[in-house]
């Protein structure tokens, strides 16, 4: 089961792959249902969780490093089901729509989102996502989904390739065309 800890600076945090973390103190979503667990116990070796619960069923490992996080929550990890790697959310990004590209052109919006990546993907996982799916883009997103894969930093990204449509808006034509 993998686990947000949305209280935690995890984001920036470089985890040894052996190092074993205890988290405690925490109220436990485990995404089956059952009630919160109250005072739970996370153990966590390098980027694998090997136990949660509360405290009294956890074994703890002697020398792991602890953290006491008494007051906060660990949930699921989130997953958004509907994106679109090719859209910023900006203004640029739908010239089909609002149409600026004579303040910022369209292919320079799209090198924009492509060199922001890296930071995209941490601010995914910051947020408690842990997995996207790209609804429909442009080819590159097959690209996309394997720097996602080859970067720590990043959500599983699974990718549906160019939108189908009857229509293809102009505007939005680019070399490597998004529907």
């Amino acid at each position: 089961l993998l686990l947000v800890l949305l209280f935690l600076p995890l984001c920036a945090a470089q985890p040894q792959s052996d190092a074993t973390t205890v988290i405690s103190g925490a109220t436990l979503i485990d995404g089956t249902g059952a009630p919160p667990v109250q005072d739970a116990v996370l153990v966590i070796r390098g980027d694998r969780i090997l136990a949660a619960g509360p405290r009294a069923r956890v074994k703890i490992p002697p020398g792991a490093r602890r953290m006491d996080v008494k007051g906060k929550w660990i949930i699921p990890g989130l997953v958004d089901a509907h994106v679109h790697f090719f859209q910023s959310g900006g203004l640029y990004t739908r010239p089909d729509v609002i149409d600026l590209r004579q303040t910022r052109p369209y292919a320079q919006e799209l090198q924009w989102i492509k060199q922001r990546l890296p930071y995209t993907f941490t601010r995914y996982l910051c947020s408690g996502v842990t997995a996207v799916v790209d609804v429909g883009g442009p080819m590159w997103n097959f690209r996309v989904r394997d720097l996602a894969r080859d970067t720590r930093k990043a959500p599983r990204v699974a990718v549906a390739g160019p939108l189908v449509s009857t229509y293809a808006p102009e505007k939005l034509q680019t070399d490597d065309p998004a529907i």
